[in-house]
């Protein structure tokens, strides 16, 4: 792991996102024809930009849903966007996707299921030739280097079962993506390349080949809060069980094999930071070259790694999947819950204080050892909080002391002085109580002269002195201590 020094970087990135991108009178509410072309109702509806509103239903299409910028397509909860299984040749290509936003501004998809239907459809459609899962990306945001979209937010949406991305993103400076269940999509869950100020933030992703989220030639990234879950269920279609990373941050020359250069834009300030990773199948954080560039401000911190049997040991019921009896999607989603529920443990806001000694006026009582007059006093704890009615604080770095040191006043009539004075605290807290004792080392001098001669002699001594206190103090919440985790560094060429 690096340094906890990366838990002061800041990544400068502006998103704004406008709740308002419409005029209410813009709204459209649709629903399903029943047909196997339900993008062209979609298309038409949201031609001319506004709000467009799926009731529930399932939308299937034989073709492109195409977004345009000023727009939200969102929708009912048990509203389903699928891909036909009666197509006799994809539409979809590496360079179209399902739902499709090119050169976009200020677009949000929200609140609504999009399902690739891979499993009902030919194998051979997934790949184009040389090439692995690089069709069928379910939402696909492109702009160009000349030319970046911005504004972009993707949120609370199901992605389930297609051969390419779930969300695959270039060259958008501004972009989202939050609170998505993402699974079984047989490439990257969540794909940025080539952009700026772009976020991952609380996502669910059941992975199954390549990176539950990945960061190719980024500039100001971040992943956070996301929970990666291996996908092992039947909807495969041939894809690699168990082929996935957790998430990977690197350079690439090009887009393999279709000579898109993005050399002219490199990694840049990424954080990979409080996701859980549970058996991705591959390694849980891949870094490509340039993220060992101390320049590149690449951080990976405080995320949680858990193998099956830890899940198993928690009460996760992950071996009561096999070949024979795979997890659902639904499966998956009780899954997600588990881990969150578990492994989740988040201080809110109102229990940080971010209080200090220096807030509270105490003037401490000093008492005289030796040399040294002393003292120091438990004042009180910061960064409390209520937890099923019980007190807790996080460390005992929340426990809050004044202390003071200084020399005796009997030093004062010793022709001399103090050369310099250590202070060291230790803070420790048992069994609802806290201990505080301040450890002091002085160092001075006393000055004699020869009544004969006049020449003076100095001489150095050191003098040690501890003072303590002890006070009742709330417990220190729990949390777990047996947790594991590896970088992995990969050179060559990315996938």
């Amino acid at each position: 792991m690096l340094s906890k020094k990366v838990q002061f970087i800041i990544l400068v990135s502006v998103l704004l996102f406008s709740t308002e991108l419409v005029h209410a009178e813009d709204n459209k509410i649709i629903s399903s024809t029943g047909s196997n072309s339900d993008q062209n109702i979609i298309n038409d509806a949201l031609s001319e930009g506004g709000t467009v509103y799926l009731n529930a239903g399932t939308y299937t299409i034989d073709g492109p849903v195409y977004i345009g910028s000023n727009s939200i397509l969102t929708g009912d909860p048990d509203a389903k966007i699928i891909v036909s299984s009666d197509i006799s040749n994809p539409w979809f290509s590496p360079t179209i996707g399902v739902v499709n936003l090119f050169d976009p501004f200020n677009v949000q998809i929200k609140g609504f299921e999009i399902d690739g239907n891979c499993h009902n459809l030919n194998s051979d459609w997934a790949n184009s030739p040389g090439h692995a899962h690089d069709q069928e990306q379910l939402i696909k945001v492109i702009g160009s280097s000349g030319n970046f979209g911005n504004n972009i937010r993707i949120s609370n949406m199901k992605l389930h079962n297609s051969f390419g991305d779930g969300i695959q993103v270039r060259c958008i400076d501004g972009i989202i993506c939050a609170d998505n269940e993402i699974i079984n999509t047989q490439h990257e869950s969540i794909y940025y390349s080539a952009s700026k100020n772009c976020k991952m933030i609380d996502n669910k992703m059941a992975v199954i080949t390549s990176d539950g989220g990945r960061f190719d030639n980024c500039i100001n990234g971040e992943a956070s809060g996301n929970i990666v879950w291996k996908y092992t269920g039947t909807n495969n279609n041939g894809a690699w069980k168990g082929g996935a990373n957790g998430f990977q941050i690197g350079d690439a020359g090009s887009s393999k094999g279709y000579n898109a250069r993005k050399d002219w834009i490199s990694t840049q300030n990424v954080e990979i930071h409080d996701n859980v990773i549970s058996d991705p199948g591959r390694e849980s954080i891949l870094l490509g070259e340039v993220s060992r560039n101390p320049e590149s401000n690449v951080y990976v911190y405080d995320n949680v790694f858990k193998n099956t049997e830890e899940l198993k040991t928690m009460g996760i019921p992950v071996d009561d999947y096999s070949i024979e009896n795979p997890p659902t999607v639904e499966q998956s989603e009780k899954i997600f819950t588990s881990l969150f529920d578990i492994l989740n443990i988040s201080f809110v806001d109102s229990g940080v204080t971010n209080q200090t000694e220096g807030d509270i006026s105490y003037s401490v009582q000093k008492t005289d050892d030796g040399k040294i007059a002393g003292g120091i006093k438990i004042v009180g704890f910061k960064n409390q909080i209520l937890i099923n009615n019980h007190t807790y604080i996080p460390d005992n770095n929340s426990t809050i002391v004044k202390y003071e040191a200084v020399k005796t006043p009997s030093l004062n009539f010793v022709a001399g002085g103090v050369e310099k004075i250590d202070k060291t605290v230790d803070v420790k807290t048992e069994n609802g109580t806290a201990y505080a004792t301040l450890t002091v080392k002085m160092k001075y001098y006393t000055v004699s002269k020869n009544q004969f001669t006049g020449e003076t002699t100095t001489r150095y001594k050191i003098s040690e002195a501890k003072f303590k206190d002890s006070a009742l103090s709330p417990d220190v919440l729990t949390r777990p201590t047996d947790m594991t985790g590896a970088v992995n560094e990969f050179k060559g060429e990315l996938e």
